[in-house]
């Protein structure tokens, strides 16, 4: 190691300035925020809609870090996924509840990232809370010998069940009651809830 190439570790503050950035006038200009935020390649945002200056985001490896003041400073949430790439985030509008979809499945905090518990087996890739239902959430599952699909709750997070879609997925996205699943294959539409 030398100054010219320093150690890079994906816990460490990004080492050429920002590893986010806002802006507040429709892109003419951007802010770079990370104080506090100890992640190098952010993969995943969400914001509170209930609480627009609250928003999350996680890296490679680092956890769940959260902001309430729309990201001019950072601190990590807690530690039970730490050591897990976050690949999609998801806030129940109007509740402290929060997904997180990781390499080892799905976890749900109730209280704003101060916890993490397990809630789904498999590799998390997508993830959406309805915006009809605080209690409804869909997970996209990837594959690497777990479990593909969309897989749906209605009860926040405490129960689970396949939606039928045998791809692995990469985004899923809500509108009203019509679901969208991008996979490896191709956009699937869903029309129920």
């Amino acid at each position: 190691m030398s100054a010219d190439f320093p150690l890079a570790s994906p816990v460490q503050p990004s080492l050429g300035g920002s590893p986010v950035f806002r802006t507040d006038n429709g892109g003419d200009t951007w802010t770079g925020l990370g104080s506090g935020l100890r992640t190098n390649g952010v993969r995943a945002f969400a914001i509170d809609p209930a609480a627009p200056d609250t928003v999350y985001a996680a890296g490679e490896l680092g956890g769940v870090f959260k902001s309430t003041d729309a990201g001019a400073t950072w601190v990590p949430t807690g530690s039970e996924i730490s050591y897990w790439q976050v690949n999609a985030l998801a806030v129940a509008g109007g509740t402290s509840t929060v997904y997180a979809a990781t390499q080892a499945g799905i976890y749900r905090s109730t209280d704003g990232g101060a916890t993490w518990a397990f809630v789904l087996s498999g590799w998390g890739t997508a993830l959406v809370a309805s915006t009809e239902s605080p209690s409804a959430v869909y997970a996209g599952l990837g594959g690497n010998g777990f479990p593909v699909g969309v897989f749906k709750s209605v009860d926040g997070g405490d129960t689970w069940s396949d939606t039928g879609l045998p791809d692995p997925v990469s985004a899923v996205a809500i509108s009203g009651s019509r679901l969208y699943a991008a996979t490896w294959t191709g956009v699937s539409t869903s029309l129920s809830e």
